[in-house]
């Protein structure tokens, strides 16, 4: 027996779990998962349906909390029951410019909201308590890969960290995000919203539920001074220990829990994962920020040297921050000293108080532009010329926000030459090499060689920065960015180290916590009255947001019960393809007339399909006994809809207009698919066939038009028109992982 493709699983020594070795088809499927189960509490996070039915009735009509408040006390009176309080409200205090400043804190504590996932019946059997080292054989050895948190080194040596004479102790990990975000329309609002997720959980599975924390507001008039900074440290900081404070006693002692398979585990909750963009990284590590001494929050890296990643320094610890403010605390000059080497706030950090949760250690790299001014210096025409390009790029899925780099990259390409203008081109050497590390980056699954490959691309990514800075020092061009020594360039340095620690970088991403900002806007703007809005906003966001969860409860079980066809990258249909959105049946010749004027594809339709025909079925095995026929009224059922499975390396996902595909036993090529339909052939039965434009070394005219075999096509492709060549195309690498690969 071969090898090749075995996944070997080495558990924790402290799982006593015996080495399993399965086939790759059969890794991450949960057989132990219980069948589907009916919900019997569908409304929560509310206690009862009536407190859903309420806060649904209310936010319909749109009854202000004054309203609200009313209706809850005429209730109590009627029934004598208990009014709705998920919430408690906390008074917070800090110093500010001589004088103690009071702020109000509206908190559901994290603790409450986790022992709601471990008692859920649904989620139950999908929880993973043991750290694991995955390998994978690739035909001459096992290669370890990093996908989930649990298959990295951080879990693992936490497991290691835990108290020996408990048995069955595990870690219960939690992944927090926080972003500041503007409520008012005008921006003049802020608040801090924090999320809290479960990393025991399967990245699909916790990335579909999320809780909602506090918000802090913020002061426009004060926000960038130093002395507010710190207020608004220490009031976040005080404010999370009010969520946090269960954690902090059963990280020391454990919690006891009987598990869906009736084992008992004592779980340690930590925090595994701090998600955030570079501000509220700071926030988090109480870092001083970018004009700080060692402005990174993981490192201890010199401001001045943030540009050149190709040099290391030693590593932030949550010790060095604890020993410094106690000497602040005894000496503040002494104090000030070490703290300003550190780069540090003098502020008490909450993450001090939850064991195994370092927020340096913990803090992971969140995946990130100067083409604007360059294209304002070439003149109107040339910036235009690549808006009109960008804009008439190929619709493709996710590609958006950060992903919106190689709309910009591939038109600008024919623009900015070497001899048109040196500072573009080194521009766009350097936006190349950052599509390569962004793409390798960004897979689902990461193995010892693509981190490898991470590595090697930084170093080419440093050089090119390099060079990029000393042309742009150089140059003519006013307003050129020449100062590089910036946070968000630096953090690269630490990502091949996330990875291993803590797993593919979507376990830390920002982006599936940005939709949970919608919400709170539209509580701001809809549910208060402008003023004092903390605890407006919490309580109607609360009732919105899991108004929202409960109109999708039934989404939420079909994403749990399918979890083991996603893992395995299917798209929940049999076989190599599926179409859909079926047409009415055409005749061969109504499409040929119809078509053939506007679209040379359609040319001599009724005759190519006829030759085709006649050497497909005999290439297949069928043996024909005479020349097929296919006469004028011959049906064709059309489709506007395919679906293609293909051997993916992470997830199957959709892919649009154009394909990959098999065109002979030794040749690929790139085609735009024109139709795709099925036809009944006398003597056979059914076919599916496309009608495609193949894209080859040489150009193929739109009338060479061929038809193809569904089950020929591979996978989807994204393809850019050449502006410079008619009729070529560069085939865009980085839309996913597997294109990449």
């Amino acid at each position: 027996m071969t090898t090749a493709g075995i996944v070997m699983i080495l558990y924790h020594p402290c799982s006593r779990r015996p080495v399993l070795h399965q086939p790759y088809e059969e890794f991450g499927i949960n057989n132990a998962a219980s069948p589907t189960m009916v919900d019997s509490t569908p409304w929560k996070p509310f206690k009862t349906r009536g407190d859903y039915l309420f806060a649904e009735i209310a936010l319909d009509a749109g009854l202000n909390k004054t309203q609200v408040n009313g209706l809850l006390e005429l209730f109590l009176l009627v029934t004598k029951g208990a009014e709705l309080t998920p919430f408690t409200k906390h008074v917070i205090s800090a110093p500010y410019k001589g004088k103690e400043m009071e702020f109000e804190v509206h908190t559901r504590p994290v603790w409450d909201w986790a022992l709601d996932l471990l008692t859920d019946p649904q989620l139950a059997p999908h929880f993973v308590w043991d750290a694991e080292w995955v390998y994978k054989h690739n035909g001459e050895e096992y290669e370890r890969f990093y996908g989930e948190p649990w298959t990295c080194d951080r879990w693992w040596d936490i497991q290691s960290q835990l108290p020996a004479d408990v048995e069955n102790a595990i870690p219960f990990c939690f992944i927090l995000y926080a972003d500041k975000t503007r409520l008012s329309s005008h921006g003049t609002v802020k608040g801090y919203p924090v999320v809290v997720r479960c990393a025991n959980l399967p990245v699909d599975i916790r990335n579909s539920e999320s809780s909602w924390l506090p918000i802090i507001p913020e002061d426009a008039a004060e926000e960038g001074k130093l002395g507010y900074t710190t207020l608004k440290c220490v009031v976040w900081h005080e404010s999370a220990i009010k969520l946090f404070k269960a954690m902090v006693h059963f990280s020391a002692t454990g919690f006891q829990h009987r598990c869906w398979d009736e084992i008992i585990q004592y779980l340690f909750p930590l925090f595994l994962i701090l998600s955030a963009d570079y501000e509220e990284q700071c926030m988090m590590s109480l870092i001083q920020g970018q004009n700080g001494k060692a402005p990174c929050p993981i490192c201890l890296v010199p401001l001045e040297l943030l540009h050149d990643i190709s040099k290391t320094f030693a590593l932030h610890n949550a010790g060095q921050g604890e020993e410094a403010l106690r000497v602040y605390n005894d000496c503040k000059a002494a104090g000030e000293a070490i703290l300003k080497k550190l780069g540090l706030c003098p502020v008490p950090n909450v993450f001090w108080h939850i064991r195994y949760s370092d927020p340096h250690l913990a803090l992971s790299f969140d995946r990130l532009h100067y083409l604007k001014i360059i294209l304002r210096y070439l003149g109107r025409d040339a910036e235009a010329m690549v808006e009109q390009l960008t804009k008439e790029f190929p619709c493709w899925q996710k590609l958006f926000q950060f992903h919106s780099h190689p709309q910009v990259f591939y038109p600008a390409l024919s623009i900015l030459t070497k001899a048109a203008c040196p500072e573009g081109y080194l521009l766009l050497g350097l936006i190349s090499s950052y599509l390569q590390l962004d793409s390798l980056i960004g897979l689902d699954i990461q193995t010892d060689r693509t981190l490898s490959a991470i590595e090697t691309e930084l170093l080419v990514f440093n050089e090119r920065l390099q060079a990029y800075k000393e042309c742009a020092m150089n140059s003519s061009i006013p307003g050129l960015k020449v100062d590089w020594d910036f946070p968000k360039v630096h953090l690269w340095k630490h990502v091949v180290r996330d990875i291993r620690e803590k797993g593919a970088v979507r376990n830390y991403s920002t982006r599936p916590n940005e939709k949970m900002h919608g919400p709170l806007k539209e509580a701001y703007q809809d549910h208060s009255n402008g003023r004092d809005v903390a605890g407006q906003i919490l309580h109607v966001d609360q009732h919105i947001l899991a108004c929202r969860l409960l109109h999708t409860q039934v989404g939420m079980i079909t994403t749990i019960t399918t979890i083991t066809t996603i893992v395995s990258s299917k798209l929940g249909f049999e076989g190599h393809c599926k179409l859909g959105s079926p047409c009415k049946p055409t005749t061969i010749q109504g499409i040929e007339v119809e078509r053939d004027r506007e679209d040379k594809a359609y040319l001599r339709l009724q005759r190519k399909f006829t030759d085709y025909i006649n050497k497909f079925l005999p290439s297949i095995g069928h043996k024909l006994k005479k020349w097929v026929t296919i006469p004028a009224d011959f049906n064709i059922y059309e489709y506007h809809y395919l679906k293609v499975n293909y051997e993916s390396c992470f997830f199957g996902t959709p892919c649009y207009d154009c394909a990959y595909m098999q065109l002979t036993s030794t040749q690929t090529a790139f085609v735009r698919l024109i139709t795709f339909f099925t036809c009944q052939i006398h003597s056979y039965g059914e076919l599916q066939l496309a009608l495609i434009q193949p894209y080859t070394a040489s150009a193929v005219p739109r009338s060479d038009s061929m038809f193809i075999p569904l089950v020929s096509i591979i996978r989807g492709a994204l393809l850019f028109p050449d502006p410079k060549k008619k009729d070529e195309f560069l085939v865009v690498d980085h839309v996913d992982g597997d294109m990449f690969l």
